[in-house]
């Protein structure tokens, strides 16, 4: 898979780039702040599809609370890929890169942050925000001490509550808010899988030439291997280097719908 710090560069830059038109659909305005908050949990929320991989970050990031779920996970997404796979597609146990994989995958993630915080109100906003930031900061080379992190974490979370209450994202809109950056990160996540050998199989359960789990990807001469360290340190560089210059624009012409533009 690709590493945990490549997903989390390139969720933070596409956070980045929708915050400059999510949060106005939903009547916020895009200031910095709300920008790098939505960014923060887009690259937390980048983490998230590996949920299928026991020894992945966001599987290690919670201890007990957070391998469980994940060895839950595994096992429902080899179910599902046995269960459903046609005779082209591979025979593969389908724990990893199977049903977290895919855009209905990243539509359950998005629906269960927008659940919680919906139904558990200021508690609910907080416990995703405290998750998807922990998951960013784990994410981050080196990996820190998991004690630091929860209270980076613990941190951030409260300080992203006010900023989020000083841009007017009410109870009534937070979950749509907190929906929409864990979707595009799960998605961006996908999406940088794509271009590795092994593809990713996000169209599931629509069939490609016979395959449910279709890989998709790029033409063979083009992809690279999930763990290679220079492909990975090459996108996120270009990702922090694409986020730093996303952060100094206050507007993108051309490339923002002038309906949201601020």
């Amino acid at each position: 898979m690709v590493m945990a710090p490549a997903h989390a560069g390139m969720g933070f830059c596409a956070g980045l780039y929708a915050a400059h038109f999510i949060p106005p659909l939903l009547e916020h305005p895009a200031h910095p702040g709300v920008q790098v908050t939505f960014g923060l949990l887009t690259a937390g929320a980048a983490i998230v599809p590996d949920l299928d991989c026991h020894s992945a970050t966001a599987a290690r990031s919670l201890g007990p609370l957070s391998r469980l779920p994940a060895r839950l996970i595994s096992n429902l997404s080899s179910v599902v890929y046995r269960s459903t796979r046609t005779p082209r597609d591979s025979n593969r146990g389908g724990d990893h890169r199977g049903i977290t994989h895919t855009i209905p995958g990243a539509t359950v993630f998005a629906a269960i942050a927008a659940a919680t915080v919906a139904y558990g109100g200021r508690n609910g906003l907080l416990g995703v925000t405290f998750v998807l930031f922990l998951f960013a900061l784990r994410a981050l080379p080196p990996v820190h001490r998991i004690d630091k992190d929860l209270v980076v974490s613990a941190a951030l979370t409260l300080g992203v509550y006010v900023l989020m209450t000083e841009a007017g994202v009410t109870d009534a809109t937070a979950p749509a808010w907190l929906g929409a950056a864990v979707l595009l990160g799960c998605l961006v996540h996908d999406l940088g899988d794509a271009p590795t050998e092994s593809g990713c199989p996000l169209v599931f359960p629509l069939k490609i030439k016979g395959q449910r789990w279709y890989p998709v990807s790029l033409p063979k001469w083009m992809r690279f291997r999930a763990a290679n360290k220079g492909a990975n340190a090459a996108i996120l560089v270009l990702s922090l280097a694409a986020a730093g210059w996303l952060l100094l624009q206050p507007r993108l012409p051309g490339l923002i719908p002038s309906a949201v533009q601020p």
